[in-house]
């Protein structure tokens, strides 16, 4: 698209499947992909979705380019490093879920962040799912009965590699996260 945001991605792996497709449909210009493996994948992912550039260091990435905004979808631990250098670089900023490996490291983003005056927003986009919000929505009629009891299945087809990602977060916690962050904005908001 000529003349919309200048986007950069990093990452790859579940991102190819879910998130990549997506950027067709957004006003943006994805002038480039990186992805520290490099080879043949990225060179099918900047083919595949468009982008103008491939590149194997961010750094790079941000000497070579004039950018408006990066997506990191990476493995977690690397988030808040890539996610930090990209809002000191003067991009605006969309980080997968978690945020890090440790609350201190996700304060850290939201103070450069801040002070920088750069969007920083982790990709808590479940929560804007148009089910859950006309769910959220019914629940918080006055004809809707509290509820009791809440029984949760969540299936997923992601393999998550947590020797990239980092120990303290195992598989169950970091796909557990999707239904805590649903359940607490959706079924508890008819509790307040």
């Amino acid at each position: 698209m000529v003349g919309g945001p200048r986007l950069w991605f990093n990452g790859g792996g579940h991102a190819n499947r879910s998130i990549y497709p997506t950027l067709r449909y957004a006003p943006i210009n994805l002038v480039a992909v990186c992805n520290r493996h490099g080879g043949d994948d990225l060179e099918d992912t900047a083919r595949n979705f468009g982008a103008e550039r491939a590149y194997t260091d961010y750094n790079e990435m941000f000497e070579k380019e004039d950018l408006d905004a990066a997506f990191v979808v990476t493995a977690f631990k690397s988030h808040p490093q890539i996610a930090t250098h990209a809002t000191m670089a003067g991009l605006h900023v969309f980080v997968e879920k978690p945020p890090g490996y440790s609350l201190s490291a996700a304060k850290v983003m939201v103070r450069v962040s801040q002070e920088t005056g750069k969007y920083l927003m982790i990709a808590f986009k479940k929560r804007f799912v148009s089910a859950y919000l006309k769910a959220k929505e019914i629940i918080q009629t006055p004809e809707f009965v509290k509820p009791a009891y809440i029984l949760v299945r969540y299936i997923s087809d992601v393999d998550i590699d947590m020797r990239e990602g980092g120990g303290e977060c195992s598989e169950r916690f970091f796909k557990a996260a999707h239904i805590i962050g649903i359940v607490k904005e959706i079924y508890f908001s008819c509790l307040t």
